[in-house]
């Protein structure tokens, strides 16, 4: 019973970010793909580094790794609302670079998710 409010009280501190992982895999699956492929967009200067470019995908794994890159991406909102969270309440940095870590836990995230997918893609 504890490990519950244990959760639910985590839960609470990031309800915004739970929220925003709620509606980005409402939207993973409303876009179609779309999601996933803008946020390889944002990554792919890094991607590109390793990877072959769009214009090299072909087969049928490409639309499922877009819709599952932008599924798989929502889920980093909790891990960026856990990291603001603890920030604020223990080492009590401010705004602004809370704000700053948040985009680059998302960011980041996004490149892991890519390159994960393009790692496994027969290209």
């Amino acid at each position: 019973m504890n490990l519950l409010k244990a959760i639910w009280r985590a839960a609470m501190a990031i309800r915004w970010s739970v929220l925003a992982c709620v509606v980005g895999v409402v939207l993973a699956f409303l876009s179609m793909g779309l999601l996933g492929l803008g946020l390889y967009v944002a990554v792919s200067p890094v991607t590109d580094l390793r990877f072959a470019g769009m214009n090299a995908w072909h087969g049928d794994w490409v639309w499922p790794a877009t819709l599952g890159a932008g599924v798989l991406w929502s889920f980093g909102f909790l891990l960026a609302g856990w990291l603001n969270h603890r920030l604020n309440t223990r080492m009590g940095v401010g705004r602004w670079p809370r704000r700053l870590a948040y985009l680059g836990v998302l960011w980041l995230w996004a490149l892991l998710v890519w390159w994960l997918l393009l790692a496994g893609a027969p290209l």
